[in-house]
């Protein structure tokens, strides 16, 4: 009888000011994660407080601080320092995982050394995903995003290369993996969304001109992209703006 020995998983972070969307990824992954890694590059005190109320001494958790050493590469690189896992599975905090990351534990078992997982790009806001086709141009609604490969095996031969938009070393094509049945959705081109939540939410409680059912109208609206709008030329705008935003 084969006797398979329970895969230990840790979980790692960078971060830094973006308590709000990691705290909602952390909650997404803690009940897999046997441990879990922040490296934190120099948060402002109103986000280490927050993150700190949510760890609140919980033991799988290692927050370590490490400056921001100008790219992702070399943070990704602490992760390693620290994760003891048999495997690690690296998340940006501001990506949250289906509610079926269970599912992960079940590859922690399987013959490949690391993985790509499905990864859906938010844009703008909640009810859009990115659909260009490989970076490119080209759009294709059928196209499906992959991360990076960010679940593999902790056997101290994988490295990160030292630049922005890191990728693994020490691999093979080989011995890599897809995974489509867990998604992770990443919301780097959403955050406006969490500012419109607390505005909400302040609305709510604050509001003597607008309903509470406007207020809530005028919510889903916007975090769904069917506000409705009118089309304007950027140019437009004052020029303070154009310059802030480079329009020419």
């Amino acid at each position: 009888m084969t006797i398979t020995t329970k895969q230990k998983l840790t979980v790692g972070y960078i971060t830094q000011n973006d308590s709000d969307w990691l705290i909602l990824s952390l909650e997404s992954i803690e009940h897999i994660a046997d441990e879990i890694v922040i490296i934190d590059g120099g948060s402002d005190q109103s986000h280490v407080d927050r993150l700190n109320k949510f760890i609140d001494g919980k033991d799988k958790y290692k927050w370590v601080y490490n400056k921001y050493p100008g790219n992702n590469g070399l943070q990704y690189s602490q992760i390693l320092k620290y994760a003891t896992g048999d495997w690690i599975l690296i998340l940006d905090s501001d990506e949250v995982v289906n509610d079926n990351a269970h599912m992960l534990l079940e590859y922690l078992t399987k013959d490949k050394d690391a993985y790509a997982i499905k990864m859906n790009h938010c844009i703008n806001d909640l009810a859009h995903i990115d659909s260009t086709y490989a970076g490119t141009p080209k759009m294709d609604p059928t196209y499906q995003h992959y991360s990076p490969l960010r679940l593999f095996r902790n056997n101290g031969k994988i490295t990160f290369t030292p630049v922005e938009h890191s990728s693994l070393i020490g691999i093979t094509q080989e011995t890599c993996g897809l995974i489509d049945d867990v998604t992770i959705w990443h919301y780097g081109k959403a955050k406006a969304m969490m500012d419109l939540k607390h505005k909400y939410e302040m609305n709510i409680q604050r509001s003597t001109i607008h309903s509470k059912e406007f207020l809530s109208w005028w919510y889903n609206a916007n975090l769904t992209g069917s506000y409705p709008v009118k089309l304007t030329n950027a140019k437009d705008h004052p020029s303070v703006v154009r310059r802030e935003f480079y329009i020419g």
